[in-house]
């Protein structure tokens, strides 16, 4: 019965050894992703997103970017995003911003991205700044005015006194004000056109959400070109205008006369100038037009730009 004792314990020795054995070269075996998530989850760390930076936009022009995050990424990471304009989507699955801009939302927008953890969140913000390409479009929006009531009121009543003084029809009032933006459109729009001004090269305004350069320099000169065309400019309108300050009209004068039935135009003082030869709407006034315009506080400059007299230019 000893012996058989004996024998039994030293079997249960040699198992446990042998079962020790198995346990050690199992745990030194096993590989770290047979591990738990939570413990994967935490070597992950806090995201982190890597900010996409300002981003430029046409109307019209569908815009796409995509956001990452610095490190390692995880399928526990949630992205979403706040301050979406109409019309653009984010696709979490992707991550992918995608928008095509609207011909009516030109402008400035800031989009905040975020990702989180649900235990910490990380948020960048993107400007998008959307842009109207360069053309006949712009014509329309910034309007600008025909009537003297427009004008500053000490200049339009001066004007009225000498318009009163020709008579009808000898007259046709094509501008009085137009805004700073109209007119920085107009300078620059020219400066395209007709001067060889590179589009890449025209200054920022942050007033004005236009994008002078497409696909080429030469669709970009088109372009210009028809702005210069629907604006109807004959020369390049100065970068400080009268028109801004509501201190000029563009206007054509005329009329028609004969030495047997002459044009009489009377000055502020009374004096009485006959005109004997009719005069068209392109021709510059004379010296005696000039005087009785200038009597009633309307100015005549006669600004010539690469020998081209503005003739439809009058000032205060």
């Amino acid at each position: 019965m000893k012996k058989n004792h004996i024998i039994l314990t030293v079997l249960l020795s040699i198992l446990s050894v042998l079962l020790l054995i198995n346990v050690k070269a199992y745990a030194q075996n096993t590989p770290v992703n047979s591990q738990t998530a939570f413990p994967a989850a935490q070597e992950v760390g806090p995201p982190v997103l890597v900010a996409p930076g300002d981003q430029s936009a046409d109307v019209g022009k569908p815009l796409q970017f995509s956001m990452r995050t610095i490190g390692p990424d995880s399928d526990l990471f949630n992205y979403f995003a706040t301050g979406l304009p109409k019309g653009a989507v984010f696709d979490p699955v992707t991550r992918t911003f995608s928008w095509t801009p609207g011909t009516d939302q030109t402008g400035t927008y800031t989009v905040s991205f975020h990702v989180t953890n649900w235990e910490s969140t990380d948020t960048k913000g993107t400007i998008i700044k959307v842009k109207k390409p360069s053309g006949k479009d712009w014509r329309s929006v910034y309007p600008c005015s025909a009537s003297i009531s427009s004008l500053n009121p000490a200049f339009g009543s001066s004007l009225n006194r000498f318009l009163n003084a020709t008579g009808a029809p000898c007259y046709i009032i094509l501008e009085t004000w137009r805004s700073e933006e109209r007119n920085w459109l107009m300078y620059y729009s020219w400066k395209i056109a007709k001067e060889g001004l590179d589009p890449a090269a025209v200054p920022q305004n942050d007033k004005i959400y236009i994008n002078w350069f497409h696909e080429d320099l030469n669709s970009s000169v088109n372009a210009a070109a028809e702005m210069v065309k629907y604006f109807k400019l004959d020369v390049r309108p100065g970068t400080k205008n009268y028109h801004v300050t509501r201190n000029a009209v563009d206007m054509f004068v005329f009329w028609s006369a004969t030495e047997s039935s002459p044009k009489i135009i009377y000055d502020y003082y009374g004096n009485k100038y006959p005109f004997t030869k009719s005069k068209s709407c392109s021709e510059p006034p004379d010296a005696n037009l000039k005087k009785i315009a200038a009597s009633y506080g309307v100015r005549y400059p006669g600004y010539v730009i690469k020998g081209t007299e503005d003739v439809v230019h009058w000032e205060y």
